[in-house]
């Protein structure tokens, strides 16, 4: 009895040491019984698929180690959709995987398939390179998985997919090689897209969209819950609709050794300060005072910052672009002497906006429909020297009613 007792022991230690040496599980080598018990279970779920198989049975890790996510190597199928990726939930919500990400498993872990479609998509055949762009057929929904391929040819633009608030996951293919700025223009549903890891041009990190190289930030889904978005280091610049219809965050961060970008109070500005590049649209807080040394505020900074009722421009600003503060709630604004241009539909859609008092005697440039659809009562004040300036230059002249001198 003795020796089945020791047999036992020393074939139970070396079935542990077997798999500590292929990293499968915490090891304790003071109680060996419990090093399986220790270890965190990983495995793939099917979520409905009816047929092909799961790419491994679970597998118990150690705790804390890093692994790679499988892709759909058994083939699961379900009739009507495509494999799209793997995720932490059933529905698609929360942390999602593609094939060769990482994680680095510290508890019990069930990953399910995703699957999506190509329906409701339309080809547009481009005859300068003999391919296809591809565009929204109605309101597609779910995940949409782009083709690498219609017709024998190959898919490599997306072009439109404006207003597709149904859409949850976006699946871009290695052919793909354009993008229509703001493809994905009033998405609110969308959490996450990936790219093909063989894509040249574009590229995904944690279902955020980046140019190849991860040194633009292209798009942040509108549609996920998160408070608060680190910008990663690589990145040294961003889009100006990258965060535009996002409506939870409240702060950015920016990773340390970033060299281009900083938050300043949750806000991202270049690492000068002198632009302001995008103030969260739920930053806490109905005021703000832009910081002296700023000079930029950059394209759709402000926009759709609806929670905001008051902001002070600084002395020494210069530049207010394109949109900045398009659907803003404040009322009144006064435009520094110091301002030299105004751009396209800057102050657009401002309904509330009653009173835009201008310091400088010299009009600023101003962009096309600066000042379209602000409060019907509104008014423009000037110093009373320049109102006859004001009234007859250049875009100012549209708004000559509003005009009044101070």
């Amino acid at each position: 009895m003795e020796k089945v007792k020791l047999f036992y022991k020393f074939f139970l230690i070396l079935i542990v040491s077997i798999i500590i040496e292929t990293g499968c599980v915490k090891a304790d080598r003071d109680n060996p019984e419990d090093y399986i018990q220790n270890g965190c279970t990983l495995q793939y779920n099917s979520n409905e698929a009816d047929g092909g198989d799961l790419p491994a049975t679970p597998v118990v890790y150690r705790y804390g180690k890093t692994i790679t996510v499988k892709g759909n190597s058994g083939n699961l199928t379900k009739n009507g959709y495509l494999f799209a990726y793997w995720a932490e939930s059933e529905d698609g919500s929360g942390k999602c995987y593609m094939e060769g990400d990482t994680i680095t498993i510290n508890s019990d872990l069930t990953l399910y398939a995703q699957w999506g479609t190509s329906n409701g998509l339309m080809y547009q055949y481009e005859n300068y390179d003999n391919s296809y762009s591809v565009e929204k057929n109605g309101s597609p929904n779910g995940i949409i998985v782009i083709p690498s391929e219609y017709n024998s040819l190959p898919v490599t633009a997306i072009t439109n997919f404006l207003g597709c608030d149904g859409i949850i996951g976006f699946i871009i293919p290695e052919t793909i090689t354009y993008l229509v700025n703001n493809v994905f223009a009033y998405c609110t549903g969308l959490q996450n897209i990936y790219v093909s890891s063989k894509n040249s041009v574009f590229t995904s990190v944690d279902g955020v969209l980046f140019t190849k190289d991860k040194k633009t930030l292209i798009l942040y889904p509108a549609g996920r819950i998160n408070t608060s978005y680190t910008v990663p280091a690589s990145v040294t610049a961003i889009t100006s609709y990258a965060f535009t219809y996002c409506r939870t965050l409240v702060r950015f961060g920016v990773e340390s050794t970033n060299t281009s970008i900083t938050s300043v109070d949750g806000v991202l500005f270049s690492m000068d300060k002198k632009i302001i590049i995008c103030y969260p649209r739920y930053k806490e807080g109905q005021s703000y005072i832009i910081p002296e040394e700023t000079t930029t505020i950059g394209t759709t900074a402000f926009d759709y910052c609806q929670k905001l009722l008051n902001i002070t421009l600084p002395n020494g600003l210069k530049t207010i672009e394109a949109n900045a503060f398009e659907d803003c709630s404040f009322s009144e604004i006064t435009i520094p002497e110091s301002v030299t241009s105004i751009g396209k539909s800057a102050f657009s859609s401002c309904n509330n906006l009653a009173t835009i008092t201008m310091v400088s005697t010299n009009p600023p440039v101003l962009g096309a429909s600066a000042f379209k659809y602000i409060s019907s009562s509104a008014k423009i004040k000037v110093p009373a020297a320049a109102l006859e300036n004001y009234k007859t230059t250049s875009g100012w002249s549209t708004y000559e009613t509003i005009i009044e001198g101070y």
